[in-house]
């Protein structure tokens, strides 16, 4: 199975299998396509919690796997735990209108996402950075990215 296709622009990770299977589609629509069809829902803003719970579980086994040592998988699992409140916090604050982030670069991102929600779900990914975006190509001015007709439906493709 192909993980990751980077093809003209477009990043297609390897679940769209779960599409087909109607637990997981049901799990996927809550966990991102249906923040895609309603981006101002705030409670479809936040990643459901078995969604977090499977990522701090397996973010703090891997540290383990690799260290063999409690204290560092702990330390790790503290810095993931600490960069995923963050990320909520960002996400929530491209979600709210009006709502202006300390940083500048922050409401640079504010109005990328607004673009990936907007203009074209295939670009402007990033919510706490713009690294990925810029490497994978997937940063682009409004004016060089179409409008995308699947923009509200992306389980749809």
């Amino acid at each position: 199975m192909q993980v990751l296709k980077i093809a003209e622009s477009k990043i297609t990770i390897g679940y769209g299998w779960a599409r087909n299977i109607k637990p997981l589609r049901d799990f996927m629509n809550v966990l991102h396509y249906g923040h895609h069809e309603e981006p101002n829902d705030i409670p479809l803003i936040f990643a459901p919690i078995l969604s977090v719970i499977i990522l701090f579980a397996t973010m703090f086994g891997l540290a383990l796997l690799f260290t063999f040592n409690l204290g560092i998988a702990s330390t790790f699992l503290f810095g993931v735990i600490i960069y995923y409140l963050h990320y909520e916090w960002m996400h929530l604050g491209h979600h709210i209108p009006g709502y202006n982030h300390i940083f500048p670069w922050s409401n640079k991102l504010k109005t990328a996402h607004q673009l990936h929600h907007y203009r074209n779900e295939n670009y402007w990914w990033g919510i706490t950075n713009s690294i990925g975006d810029k490497v994978l190509g997937t940063y682009k001015t409004h004016k060089d990215v179409p409008m995308s007709k699947s923009i509200k439906h992306i389980n749809y493709k």
